[in-house]
């Protein structure tokens, strides 16, 4: 069976532990490539977007086709509000505030996936 693991561009490497995955996500926002995926051994993924302190992550199935869920915290913004721009797959990309997460949310998204296989409940999910 496949292993919990983090791609980066074309790389896969494998997660040894929630700090290891911690330690990672707390390195994006200073890399050239704010960008990392999270795979579950089934194939599913969560993509992973860092600027400055806030996170991106949205939930994409295995085939690849939709719905694609992104984690929203209302704390951020409301439905109307500004947009912050990420760098997805090299193209700066709007995201709506209420899809920033705070650091410290995103990391407990993470490793709360990592830990239960399954996308967290106590956030809401949005299909984007």
């Amino acid at each position: 069976m496949r292993q919990w693991c983090f791609r980066e561009r074309e790389t896969e490497i494998d997660i040894k532990s929630d700090e290891h995955l911690k330690q990672v996500l707390l390195e994006l926002p200073r890399r050239v490539d704010p960008n990392v995926e999270i795979l579950h051994p089934n194939g599913d993924f969560l993509s992973v977007s860092a600027r400055e302190c806030f996170y991106f992550v949205m939930c994409t199935q295995r085939s690849l086709q939709p719905p694609y869920l992104a984690a929203t915290w209302p704390q951020s913004g409301d439905e109307n509000g500004p947009e912050f721009d990420f760098l997805v797959a090299d193209t700066p990309t709007p995201v709506p505030l209420r899809q920033c997460l705070p650091r410290e949310v995103a990391l407990r998204v993470c490793v709360d996936y990592l830990q239960t296989g399954s996308l967290p409940t106590w956030l809401q999910w949005e299909s984007v």
